[in-house]
């Protein structure tokens, strides 16, 4: 019989070698990392190097006067002989305005306002208007306790 002699087992792939371009750095080679780079490093270099030139710039230019042809002060004349008139100011109220007095009537509240937020908006008034004719209703003021049915308040 013939022996046999066993099969050497084949190489392993070599590692670590060759270039950085060369070798795969996740999913794409080395080189393709490079090559953003420079096309991003070049576009950042041609926005600040080359600043755009705009119809809008361009003519905004055009209207505005140097620095050195603006004076540093302006000599006003007169046409006539005697100088201007001061403006006249505008009217002043002498005091408040005065309104008419408010006539306070009693009246019974009802099921729909029983706030006295509402209740006050219903008159016409705020709630310290409110408060200050109806000293009673003070113990319910900022308790969201609504007013009973049938109490006789002043508006």
């Amino acid at each position: 019989m013939s022996t046999m002699t066993p099969e050497a087992p084949a190489p392993a792939p070599a590692r670590g070698g060759g270039s950085w371009l060369t070798r795969r750095v996740g999913p794409v080679q080395g080189w393709v990392y490079l090559a953003g780079g420079l096309v991003v490093a070049g576009a950042v270099a041609w926005r600040y190097l080359h600043p755009s030139t705009s119809t809008a710039s361009t003519s905004a230019a055009a209207d505005t006067t140097g620095a050195s042809q603006v004076p540093q002060f302006v000599n006003q004349t007169y046409t006539s002989v005697a100088a201007p008139s001061a403006p006249v100011p505008p009217p002043t109220q002498q005091g408040p305005a005065t309104q008419p007095p408010r006539t306070h009537r009693k009246v019974k509240v009802g099921p729909q306002n029983r706030d006295i937020y509402r209740l006050a908006r219903s008159y016409g008034m705020t709630e310290h208007e409110l408060l200050a004719l109806n000293p009673d209703l003070r113990k319910l003021a900022g308790t969201r306790r609504p007013i009973p049915i049938g109490t006789e308040i002043t508006v």
